[in-house]
C-alpha cells in the first residue's frame, strides 16, 4: 500500500475451493484473473492461515496444499500462522514457537517462491527473554515479517514497530492493520471514514522511514470495501 494505492493483494481460500483447482476451469478462471491483476501491478499472493499447521502432525497437509496451489501464478506465499491461537492444546509458547519455526523451514525449504509470514509483534520483541525470532526468520530467509499491530494510533503503532525494524536490517517488514467491525474503536478503523483511514496510513508511513519497512497491509478487503467514504 502506498498512499490511496493498493499494490497488493493476499489472496486466501476456502477448503472447498482449494479442493475445486482440480476441476476443469477453475483453475484456468484464476489465472485469468491474476494476469488481469498482474496487468495492473498488482503483486498476488498466495495466504495460507492455520494455527494447527505449526503443529508437526498437521505440517504435511500445509505442504500439500502448497503443491496444489502454487500451480497458480503467484508471486509470493505468505503465512498467518498464530501460536497463541493454540493455548487450548496444553503445549508450551517454547514448544509451538519451534513448531512454527519447522513449519516455515517446511515451506521454505518446499517451494522458490517469496515467503512471509504474519505474526503478533510480541513474537519479535527484541527484549524477549529468549530473544524474539528475529534472528530465527532472518536464519531461514523468510522475506517478509508482517507486524500485527492492531491499534488505530498511528504514532502507537509506530512506537512498537520501529525498535523490531531496526533491530533486524535483513528482515522485510510490513505493518498489519485492521478495518474490522468485530474489533473496538481502538484496535481498528471500521467507524472511519475512508479519508481519514488513508490520512492515518499516510503518517504510519511517514513515521517508518526504514530502508526494511515495506508496506502496510490492510485486513479485511470485504471490510474494507464496507467503509464509509
Amino acid at each position: 500500500m502506498s498512499g490511496r494505492h493498493i499494490n497488493r493483494l493476499l489472496v486466501s481460500y476456502t477448503a472447498d475451493q482449494i479442493d475445486a483447482q482440480g476441476t476443469r476451469g477453475y483453475g484456468e478462471r484464476w489465472r485469468i484473473l491474476m494476469a488481469a491483476a498482474h496487468r495492473h501491478g498488482l503483486r498476488v499472493e498466495l495466504l495460507l492461515g492455520e494455527p494447527r499447521w505449526i503443529l508437526p502432525e498437521h505440517r504435511n497437509a500445509l505442504l500439500d496444499i502448497v503443491q496444489r496451489m502454487t500451480t497458480l501464478p503467484f508471486q509470493g506465499i505468505h503465512l498467518d500462522l498464530e501460536p497463541n491461537q493454540l493455548a487450548q492444546t496444553g503445549q508450551s509458547e517454547a514448544y509451538l514457537l519451534d513448531q512454527l519455526l519447522q513449519s516455515i523451514r517446511a515451506v521454505k525449504a518446499f517451494s522458490r517462491l517469496p515467503l512471509g509470514l504474519s505474526i503478533h509483534y510480541r513474537y519479535l520483541d527484541p527484549a524477549r527473554p529468549d530473544g524474539g525470532l528475529g534472528g530465527d526468520l532472518t536464519a531461514i530467509g523468510v522475506a517478509e515479517v508482517s507486524l500485527m499491530i492492531y491499534n488505530a494510533d498511528p504514532d502507537r503503532v509506530a512506537r512498537i514497530a520501529a525498535p523490531i525494524i531496526r533491530r533486524f536490517p535483513e528482515l522485510g517488514f510490513s505493518i498489519a492493520q485492521s478495518v474490522e467491525p468485530i474489533l473496538s474503536p481502538e484496535e481498528s478503523y471500521a467507524t472511519r471514514s475512508l479519508v481519514e483511514f488513508w490520512g492515518q496510513m499516510r503518517r504510519l508511513q511517514s513515521e517508518l522511514r526504514h530502508p526494511n519497512f515495506q508496506s502496510i497491509l490492510i485486513q479485511s478487503w470485504t471490510d474494507y470495501e464496507e467503509m464509509q467514504p
